[in-house]
C-alpha cells in the first residue's frame, strides 16, 4: 500500500486521490466495486475525513467514483467505446454497454408527437403538414447516467409511442419485431454546455461540458428516418473513429 508524504509538495488529498486513482487503473478496486468508506480510508492513511472527501469527491469528477445514496462509493464504470463514422448498421447503445461488461439502462423523459423545426424537417424530407414522433431518454450505465438522448422519427414511425422503452434498446426492438434496420446518413460532433434541465437529468452543474452527437439514420430503403440528438458526457465515453 502506497503511503502519504508528508515531503511532497502537493497537499494530502491530492496524493490521496492519486494512490486511490493508481489503485483504480491497476485494477484493485475492480469496476462497479464498492471502496472503503470514508472511516476506514481516513484511518488507512492517517488523514482526516475531510482530506477522504476532497479526495473522493474529485475522482468523482473524473467519473472514476461513483456515490449511490445509502449503499456507498463505488468505482463507476469503465469508459465506453462510441464509434463514430458512417456504416451500414447502427450500434445499439445497449450493445455497446453489453461489450463492455456494464448494464444499460433507460429512462423516457419525453414521448409525443410534435411540430418539427425548420432543420428537422429537411433532413426527414417531411411535408409541410407533417408532425415527427419525438423520444427522450436518460441513457444511463450501471445506474450512471451517462447521456440525455432525443430521437425525433418520421411520423411512420408513430408506433414507437405504444412501446414500452425504458430500460429496452430502441434499436433492437425495431430490428426483432419490425424488421428495421438503420444505417448512418450524417454524423457530427461539438462542444456544448448542459442546460439546467440537461444538468438535472445527468446529475452535473448546470454549464458542465458536453460532447453533442448529431446524426440522421436512414431506413433499409436509405430514406431519412430519424434526426438523432445525444448529449454525451464526456468523460464517461471514448469516441473511436472508423
Amino acid at each position: 500500500m502506497q503511503k502519504l508524504q508528508p515531503m511532497d509538495e502537493r497537499p494530502l488529498y491530492q496524493q490521496l486521490r492519486d494512490i486511490i486513482r493508481a489503485d483504480i487503473l491497476s485494477g484493485r478496486y475492480p469496476h462497479s466495486q464498492r471502496i472503503p468508506t470514508e472511516m476506514e480510508l481516513a484511518r488507512l492513511y492517517g488523514v482526516s475525513r475531510n482530506t477522504v472527501r476532497s479526495a473522493i469527491g474529485a475522482l468523482q469528477k473524473e467519473s472514476l467514483l461513483v456515490r449511490k445514496q445509502g449503499k456507498g462509493t463505488f468505482v463507476g464504470p469503465p469508459k465506453m467505446n462510441r464509434p463514430l463514422g458512417k456504416s451500414q448498421r447502427t450500434r445499439s447503445f445497449t450493445d455497446m454497454c453489453r461489450e463492455m461488461g456494464c448494464r444499460p439502462g433507460a429512462k423516457v423523459i419525453l414521448s409525443r408527437m410534435e411540430v418539427p423545426t425548420e432543420q428537422t424537417r429537411k433532413l426527414l424530407e417531411l411535408g409541410e403538414d407533417e408532425q415527427v414522433v419525438t423520444l427522450g431518454r436518460v441513457r444511463s450505465t450501471d445506474d450512471l447516467p451517462v447521456s440525455v438522448e432525443y430521437s425525433r422519427f418520421h411520423p411512420r414511425f408513430s408506433f414507437l409511442l405504444d412501446e414500452q422503452l425504458d430500460d429496452c434498446s430502441m434499436f433492437s426492438l425495431l430490428e426483432t419485431k419490425y424488421g428495421v434496420h438503420f444505417s448512418t446518413a450524417s454524423m457530427s460532433l461539438e462542444l456544448v454546455f448542459a442546460c439546467y434541465e440537461l444538468a438535472q437529468h445527468l446529475g452535473l452543474e448546470e454549464g458542465y461540458p458536453l460532447l453533442f452527437l448529431e446524426s440522421v439514420l436512414c431506413d433499409p430503403a436509405g430514406r431519412p428516418a430519424c434526426h438523432n440528438e445525444q448529449y454525451i458526457v464526456g468523460n464517461r465515453f471514448k469516441m473511436v473513429l472508423y
